[in-house]
């Protein structure tokens, strides 16, 4: 049922309902609040940088709570869990925090998995291009 659950939340989301979305995603945050790959899960939903659009500020910061708790719960030793964080800062504006978390995830990954060949790699990479050149549009500054 709960991936029902969050499957529904990730239709309503990608169908920009966020007057459903929004209180069935703080439900599925409470129901997930000790689990961290359920809270990742609702956090990525919001988050995934493959969006057509830009999501709803209120379902970003539910999402930033929700990847906050998770990596607090892995201790931040989740690539995955630290690259949704990294995507959480970006749609919230907060350029700097996602290079930041987005390196980190990076390293975690390179430390966690041998296997360059794997996708996450290539993933990992073109986000933090994509953060860094949205830090430098907003400040000016290279990275």
């Amino acid at each position: 049922a709960e991936e029902l659950g969050t499957l529904k939340f990730t239709v309503l989301n990608y169908l920009n309902d966020v007057d459903a979305a929004l209180p069935l995603g703080k439900k599925l945050v409470e129901a997930n609040k000790e689990i961290s790959h359920g809270l990742n899960a609702v956090a990525w939903a919001v988050v995934n940088p493959k969006r057509e659009q830009r999501p709803d500020p209120q379902l970003v910061q539910l999402a930033l709570q929700a990847a906050l708790r998770a990596t607090e719960l892995s201790k931040g030793q989740d690539y995955n869990e630290i690259d949704t964080l990294a995507c959480a800062y970006y749609w919230n504006d907060d350029f700097a925090a996602a290079v930041a978390t987005e390196e980190k995830a990076i390293r975690l990954l390179e430390q966690q998995i041998e296997n360059r060949a794997h996708p996450h790699f290539d993933e990992f990479k073109k986000r933090i291009e994509l953060f860094r050149a949205a830090l430098k549009e907003k400040t000016g500054q290279s990275q």
